[in-house]
């Protein structure tokens, strides 16, 4: 079993047995919040993180750990966890899921019973039915996909094949930046003045991202450009 696949398991575990509750004032179990709950399910699959971990350490922690923070509207796997840094802290069981420890039987934090009073203490959810935002996606990087998601390492100095558009996010449904919205260094190699970075332009990944299509796209300094479309790469690493 993997490092991922015996931390979510942990998480479902505990989820699925009521004598493990949500409480904010007695905190590392049997009952957990949702910062103490992630960290047991880490140490219990091997990773180094503190048992006292809150929404506001936990970030750096993963980052130590060799989770990679990716874009939050990146698709979503078994395995990653979103953060709302100083709120709250859940980790996806699939694509559509979650599991949390979520909140006590008298909708509050503190002053509840042992255990989980309603089967809704600590539970798996659709991601859908959160109703948050969230600053921070991250994924463990034995959990990328080597074909799609890592393709171009992040670090690498890569060549545009094609006059490619530089936009403010990872998909299309971003708009596309205009020639003053480029680095001044990105600005010399849009020979059209169009915000389109010329053919053989070289740039450094910053970030990479699957899109709902399952477009690969580049996060370099000037924005966001479309590195692999339908199978064909726009981008080669050097």
């Amino acid at each position: 079993m993997s490092k991922i696949d015996s931390f979510v398991s942990f998480l479902e575990k505990i989820a699925n047995d009521e004598s493990h509750g949500y409480a904010q004032d007695n905190r590392y179990g049997p009952d957990y919040d949702c910062s103490s709950f992630v960290a047991a399910g880490l140490i219990h699959a091997g990773f180094s993180v503190s048992k006292y971990s809150t929404t506001r350490t936990l970030g750096e922690q993963l980052l130590d750990n060799g989770f990679k923070s990716i874009d939050v509207s990146a698709p979503r796997k078994r395995g990653d966890i979103f953060l709302n840094t100083g709120v709250h802290v859940v980790t996806c069981t699939d694509s559509d899921n979650i599991v949390h420890a979520s909140i006590n039987e008298y909708g509050g934090i503190v002053n509840g019973q042992a255990g989980d009073q309603t089967g809704k203490e600590i539970c798996i959810i659709p991601f859908s039915s959160l109703g948050m935002k969230f600053d921070k996606h991250f994924r463990y990087s034995d959990n990328f996909d080597t074909i799609s998601d890592n393709a171009f390492p992040v670090g690498s100095v890569c060549e545009l094949l094609y006059n490619l558009n530089v936009r403010t996010g990872p998909s299309t449904q971003y708009r596309k930046k205009n020639h003053d919205e480029l680095t001044k260094d990105g600005q010399k190699h849009d020979k059209n003045f169009n915000g389109s970075l010329d053919k053989g332009t070289e740039v450094s990944i910053l970030a990479t991202v699957l899109d709902a299509d399952g477009n690969l796209w580049a996060q370099i300094p000037s924005g966001w450009i479309c590195a692999r479309e339908g199978g064909e790469n726009y981008l080669k690493c050097l």
